[in-house]
């Protein structure tokens, strides 16, 4: 177990819902706090929906059922499956969560997003040991936090460290030139025996209880090999999931192991991974976010999507729907398109829909580049070549929603939807087109496809081509203003007027704005 003291010269001691906060001092990261911006003053007879509730999260975790985050200056953390979130310490140097276990918690600052030293600000460790009420800064890593383990003494061997979970008590006997033995007590380690059903690795493993009953047997390297449900009354062998581990890993990270999930499901986080099986281990999928962050959490018998704002799932992150919007530019999508006047889409690792004006949107995760939405069927994607192979891309389509894809033009290097129409680029010694209008059908074309700018942001314009922009917090349609106050990463992405006048907006994180009719 990690020893933490709870007191420290630099932060004052805290009660339940108060921050500690460091001494002033001027920052490198942008100052960005636990609480979503302000809303906005909106020029008459408009109305917003789907406003954020959190800021942008650069490492989330979870502990003891709480979630904790951190921004580019604060750790914030939320009680209420990330619904709403409340600082533990601010004006920190780009904080990072790096471990959470057994109760404790260890934030480091001074080590920016790429992984370099903040010029002129010193690396520093901040431990909690009661989840976040109280603090520890200190300048030397932390050592490595323990798992529960407890001294017990066996008959002949002495004493031992052992792992209790759900009432019984888990031991591994080494032997030389032979596999590891498991024991366990059903009796406070009066008396043990070897665990049936379960084969230790040769090279070494370690037992770690998860929760009440949920006992994990897993590598030296953190990789799982067996579980058991039901505290080692029954065991099941796991297939490992296809981690790939860094050579140059730091020793604190969050790197929290697997976990129950579902009735057949597992969750891992190793290494910066996460990889989901629904099967009890025997084959993996890789978990992603669909809210523009990289961390997925195991909450029960969902999954929560934490980055710029909350998803949840409930079948093992296939679909996901949104629970809390948050600022940011890229959290569900920057292209987008309106199919009718309560249906909209937008488009990032996720296709983003919703059918209420914005109010609730669900995500269907997307393993390519999704081209253009034709309507609430019909879709059509480019799938780009194995390994850099640029002459192996292709275009799929499906006309059921998602559910099943065929290929309709191979050998493609690359496709845009421009004005309503599909422009696929084949490979060969000179560029040939091929242009379509529903990703089926194609036809060979000899115009010039337009050049785009990639430093240029594209130009939101309705229909009947009113452009729709910020102007630093203004956020404008042609000359008129349609709000003031705006934050600057909350973009617009499609819009639609109505006789020269902008009746709908809808923005990259899921909010939305409307005239109200």
């Amino acid at each position: 177990m990690l020893a933490v003291a709870c007191a420290s010269s630099r932060p004052s001691v805290r009660t339940s819902g108060a921050v500690v906060e460091p001494p002033a001092r001027t920052l490198h990261a942008p100052l960005t706090s636990c609480h979503p911006p302000h809303q906005p003053v909106l020029a008459p007879g408009y109305r917003v929906a789907r406003w954020p509730s959190s800021p942008r999260f650069t490492s989330v975790g979870s502990l003891g059922g709480a979630l904790f985050a951190t921004t580019t200056s604060s750790v914030c953390t939320s009680g209420d499956g990330g619904l709403a979130w409340r600082p533990l310490l601010e004006s920190l140097e780009y904080p990072t969560l790096l471990a959470m276990d057994q109760g404790a918690l260890v934030v480091r600052e001074g080590i920016d997003p790429n992984g370099d030293a903040v010029p002129g600000a010193e690396v520093r460790w901040w431990i909690s040991a009661d989840g976040g009420e109280r603090w520890l800064d200190q300048r030397a890593a932390p050592e490595t936090i323990g798992h529960g383990l407890t001294r017990v003494t066996l008959p002949r061997l002495g004493e031992r460290e052992a792992v209790p979970c759900g009432g019984v008590l888990f031991a591994t006997i080494e032997r030389e030139g032979a596999s590891p033995i498991l024991i366990e007590s059903v009796d406070g380690g009066d008396r043990w025996r070897r665990a049936r059903g379960v084969a230790m690795p040769r090279d070494g493993a370690r037992v770690r209880c998860v929760a009440s009953g949920f006992v994990m047997i897993e590598r030296h390297d953190r990789m799982p090999v067996a579980f058991s449900r039901d505290a080692g009354a029954t065991w099941r062998a796991v297939r490992p999931p296809p981690v790939i581990v860094p050579d140059d890993r730091e020793v604190l990270r969050v790197e929290r192991g697997c976990a129950p999930m579902l009735r057949h499901g597992l969750f891992c986080e190793l290494y910066g991974q996460t990889w989901v099986s629904d099967d009890d281990g025997r084959s993996w999928h890789r978990g992603s976010s669909p809210v523009g962050g990289r961390s997925l959490i195991e909450r029960g018998a969902q999954l929560l999507g934490v980055g710029g704002g909350v998803a949840e799932s409930n079948d093992s992150g296939r679909r996901w729907m949104l629970r809390a919007s948050g600022a940011g530019r890229s959290n569900l999508g920057l292209r987008g398109g309106i199919v009718s006047d309560r249906s909209y889409w937008l488009a990032g690792s996720a296709l983003w829909w919703t059918d209420d004006m914005g109010a609730h949107w669900s995500a269907t995760l997307l393993s390519w580049e999704l081209v253009t939405v034709l309507d609430r069927r019909h879709w059509v994607g480019f799938v780009p070549g194995p390994d850099g192979e640029s002459c192996r891309g292709k275009v799929v389509t499906t006309v059921d929603g998602g559910r099943r894809w065929r290929s309709t033009l191979t050998g493609v290097t690359s496709v845009r939807a421009i004005d309503g129409v599909l422009r696929a680029t084949l490979c060969g010694p000179t560029p040939r087109h091929r242009v379509g209008s529903d990703g089926i059908g194609w036809r060979p074309s000899t115009a010039d496809a337009p050049v785009e700018d990639p430093e240029q942001e594209p130009t939101v314009r309705t229909l009947e081509g009113v452009e729709v922009h910020l102007d630093q917090d203004t956020l404008r349609a042609g000359e008129a203003v349609l709000a003031s106050g705006w934050p600057r990463d909350i973009v617009p992405v499609v819009a639609r007027s109505s006789a020269g006048a902008v009746d709908l907006v809808v923005f990259g994180n899921g909010t939305v704005l409307r005239r109200a009719q």
